[in-house]
């Protein structure tokens, strides 16, 4: 797998014998092995996390939120996103080998993609899925 091949889930890696691929137990959940979906994960921009900010400032003033968990600790804007990557879809390769850190964790492991369809306009963004799970259809 290199940098600019066009990519898409490997069933046999993927879902269950019921629906193609070669599992015997689902990679997330039966509903998910449904579909034909996996999660991939992305980062927030400096945009969202702002707006994240605000809309919480907004409910502490309202009164319908607090500004602490559980634990008394300040909630903080998250840092990445789940993003649905569908079976049926080719994505292209923008980096073949990658350690994200997802959260606060480094994941080792990861690729990242995108939509190869540019008119795809509601998913321009990239976003990384474990490498194992993809499998290369094209140059």
């Amino acid at each position: 797998m290199r940098k600019g091949n066009t990519v898409r889930l490997n069933n046999e890696v993927c879902f269950t014998t019921n629906h193609g691929g070669g599992r015997k137990f689902p990679l997330i959940n039966y509903g998910c092995d449904e579909r034909g979906i996996i999660s991939g994960y992305r980062h927030t921009t400096a945009e969202e996390q702002d707006e994240w900010r605000e809309k919480l400032k907004e409910e502490i003033r309202s009164g319908r939120e607090v500004w602490h968990d559980c634990a008394g600790e300040p909630r903080m804007a998250p840092r990445f996103y789940s993003v649905t990557v569908n079976k049926d879809i080719d994505y292209t390769v923008v980096r073949a080998r990658c350690c994200p850190i997802i959260g606060y964790h480094k994941s080792p492991g990861m690729t990242l993609i995108r939509h190869a369809n540019p008119e795809t306009d509601h998913q321009r963004k990239e976003f990384y899925v474990k490498r194992e799970l993809l499998e290369v259809v094209g140059d």
